[in-house]
């Protein structure tokens, strides 16, 4: 008799365990059905989409100040959300059949070709004239004005030396030298530089300002947030001490005339 219970018991643990293998294999099939759904993306689009804002017109290029419009141009790019495919340009591929991806990108590139040569004047046009993919335009256009990638690092070294070089003029004023220095910096950034970044710029700008006044070339060096500064904080505060010294002077100068009087 208890071995006869026994087997019962042993009997219905084993209906249960294969029951609950059976479930659980169940509900694993369910679970690989279900992934193996596509989901549709068409809905994110309407909830994702950003607030349609007028831009305005893009800004105009006449052949002038190339690297000025160029940082205007990508801007105004990027908020018409075809900054990418410019940068990248399509990822289709030729014979191949089209794709929705495709079919997107080519609706950017043709509004990005677009909105380049739009800003154009005649004898800007004639250097892309025929042209359609956006980034052909744009690469053609910068290396016009920049030269290709060797004309470009030649550059490079040029301004490379010329901001490690740079000092402040007897005649000019702090702020004259701030933007003496700073056009050397952002031309050397529109050329794709990275070394001089926010914090490498305000520390040669200090360094160049130092010839003028050690001591408050000193006391910026010793602020907690020196490391981290960038060049128009550092300009700020030079000019607050300046400022101060200023009246220091002043101070001083009507206590001398206090005193012959």
């Amino acid at each position: 008799d208890v071995c006869s219970s026994d087997l019962k018991c042993r009997k219905r643990v084993a209906g249960h365990a294969c029951g609950k293998k059976k479930e659980d294999e169940e509900k694993g099939k369910k679970d690989t059905e279900f992934t193996r759904v596509p989901y549709d993306y068409s809905h994110m689009g309407k909830v994702m989409q950003l607030p349609s804002v007028n831009l305005g017109k893009p800004p105009a290029f006449d052949g002038i100040n190339y690297n000025d419009w160029a940082h205007k141009m990508k801007l105004h790019l990027l908020a018409a959300r075809v900054w990418e495919i410019v940068e990248s340009g399509p990822s289709h591929v030729e014979g191949q059949e089209f794709t929705d991806n495709d079919v997107f990108e080519f609706q950017q590139n043709v509004q990005a070709a677009s909105l380049i040569l739009s800003c154009l004047k005649p004898e800007e046009s004639n250097k892309v004239h025929g042209m359609e993919n956006a980034k052909k335009i744009w690469d053609t256009l910068r290396i016009s004005y920049e030269g290709d990638a060797s004309v470009r690092k030649c550059n490079i070294e040029l301004l490379h030396g010329k901001i490690e070089n740079f000092a402040i003029k007897k005649s000019e004023t702090t702020q004259q030298m701030f933007d003496r220095f700073m056009t050397l910096i952002n031309k050397i950034r529109a050329l794709g530089d990275k070394k001089w970044d926010d914090n490498s710029a305000a520390r040669k700008l200090l360094r160049a300002y130092r010839k003028r006044n050690k001591n408050l070339a000193s006391i910026i060096m010793e602020r907690p947030n020196y490391e981290s500064m960038g060049p128009h904080e550092m300009l700020a505060k030079i000019k607050h001490h300046e400022v101060l010294d200023d009246e220091d002077i002043e101070d001083q100068e009507a206590s001398h005339k206090k005193v012959v009087a």
